[in-house]
């Protein structure tokens, strides 16, 4: 049996809240589907954030849609798909009875029977393939007993215990329907300790609060797929605990490594070995840097024929009043779009470098200028990392009470 593991496509993204990536993200799924027939997978799992926000563009939707439609003409015959932090679950929970008729299932977030979740729904057995554990991302009031604390330490321990709970009590429950001879495999959308981030990344929980480590993952689990974190990784160096990473660069600090899909092959339960495959991208990401004299010559001999997004990062401060209009003018015949302006600037007084990026207001999300105003306040780092858990505590039930509504 042979799967391919892939993750955080966020389709609508859109970089630095300008760009629109709607072709790029079409080349990687035209060539996915190719993979899924020159591989001969036969079980594709997406492990969450499909979409890049809960009210995703219609341009995303049907380039769902048309990609689910499209595997069915491929030799994969499955497809086990479960929400992340940025979708919305009952979008993505809508069609799940039509598409479990297409062998596609769907598993958006936790199902619950009255007040007790009902775990039975995040199981998927695949006659003769696999039975997987579709565990979506888990939210605060999936993981709650009597209620969360108030204080920080108490509750990211009720927090990590619930989610470990959560993937204990499905491999209890799988075991006990003595499914052999096929591989368990697991799946999830959350940060494993001792994993590397990346700037584009938004931790589930402020200080790590959601972390868990591979040793408390189930041994019942032949391969983990997990989702949530953007760069290809083992977690642990445990070869069947892996994050697959996202399709295509969501940053410029995100072009700087490959992207992948990795390719897990079974002999009955036995992983045999796990490869990864390059995605090739649309779009490369160039970055600029030096003195405005510099960075006019090197955008001057630019010439790669490539569609590329590109930054520019200035070592001084140049005395142009229209900055930006004069770098559109002179990339206006280039495939190239410079998209930001950031300068490094020495601090004379410390002897380091103070980075200023040109940035929009809509470029920040909301924890992003809830901390530099903790910061300009000269909290110390204990009191922010308080005051940001409470914040993004805020922030977390107003977006679970939108997600109700939607």
């Amino acid at each position: 049996m042979k799967l391919l593991h892939t993750s955080d496509w966020h389709l609508g993204h859109r970089l630095l809240n300008q760009a629109e990536r709607d072709l790029e993200h079409q080349v990687a799924l035209d060539w996915l589907l190719t993979v899924l027939d020159q591989e001969h997978i036969d079980i594709l799992l997406i492990a969450g954030d499909i979409f890049d926000n809960s009210n995703p563009p219609h341009s995303a939707l049907k380039r769902y849609y048309e990609f689910l439609t499209a595997v069915k003409k491929t030799q994969c015959n499955h497809v086990v798909i479960i929400g992340g932090n940025h979708d919305s679950p009952a979008l993505l929970n809508a069609p799940k009875h039509l598409l479990e008729q297409l062998d596609i299932h769907v598993i958006g977030c936790v199902q619950w029977n009255g007040a007790k979740s009902d775990l039975s729904q995040e199981i998927v057995f695949i006659e003769d393939l696999a039975t997987i554990a579709a565990v979506p991302f888990l939210r605060d009031r999936d993981v709650r007993q009597k209620g969360l604390s108030e204080e920080m330490l108490e509750r990211q321990s009720q927090i990590q215990n619930g989610i470990i709970e959560h993937y204990a009590q499905l491999a209890d429950l799988i075991e006990k329907n003595e499914y052999k001879n096929i591989p368990i495999i697991s799946m999830g959308h959350l940060f494993a300790a001792g994993s590397t981030l990346s700037d584009s990344e938004k931790s589930i929980h402020v200080g790590n609060l959601g972390q868990i480590s591979a040793a408390t993952f189930p041994k019942l689990f032949n391969y983990i797929a997990l989702g949530h974190l953007h760069r290809p990784q083992k977690v642990a160096s445990q070869n069947h605990i892996r994050y697959s990473g996202s399709l295509i660069p969501l940053s410029f600090n995100e072009a700087a490594y490959s992207k992948q899909v990795l390719i897990a092959e079974f002999n009955g339960c036995e992983l045999v070995k796990v490869k990864s495959l390059e995605v090739p991208q649309a779009r490369k990401f160039v970055t600029f840097r030096g003195t405005w004299a510099e960075v006019y010559s090197q955008i001057n001999h630019y010439k790669d024929e490539q569609p590329a997004w590109g930054e520019v990062v200035l070592l001084e401060t140049p005395n142009l009043s229209h900055l930006h209009a004069e770098l559109q003018q002179q990339v206006k015949t280039s495939p190239l779009d410079i998209l930001r302006v950031s300068f490094e600037i020495p601090q004379t007084e410390e002897n380091a470098l103070v980075i200023i990026p040109s940035q929009q207001l809509e470029e920040l999300t909301p924890l992003d200028i809830f901390r530099h105003r903790c910061q300009t306040a000269q909290k110390s780092t204990d009191k922010t990392t308080e005051l940001e858990f409470l914040f993004q505590s805020v922030l977390d039930d107003i977006s679970s009470s939108e997600k109700m509504l939607s």
